[in-house]
């Protein structure tokens, strides 16, 4: 059986002239979004982006004290530190 006619029978075939059926409407609160930052190794340890700024400061702030920045600080092609 070729690939459109199986996509067709299961209903996950795209027609330009179907009628849109929603089942659900989601409602969001535009005022309570802001925009944030986050890294590869911890994308739930997101600061919202006025923070980020004092943030790397202070890592790379740690990180002249007690080594390379990069690596204490977990930059990406490194090993290390606060990105883990």
């Amino acid at each position: 059986m070729p690939g459109g006619a199986y996509a067709k029978r299961a209903g996950r075939w795209f027609d330009p002239n179907a009628e849109l059926r929603f089942t659900d409407v989601e409602h969001i609160d535009l005022g309570a979004l802001f925009p944030g930052v986050s890294g590869l190794r911890r994308p739930q340890d997101r600061l919202p982006a006025g923070d980020a700024g004092p943030a790397i400061r202070d890592c790379a702030g740690h990180a002249r004290v007690f080594g390379d920045p990069a690596r204490l600080c977990g930059f990406p092609g490194t090993s290390g530190g606060a990105g883990r």
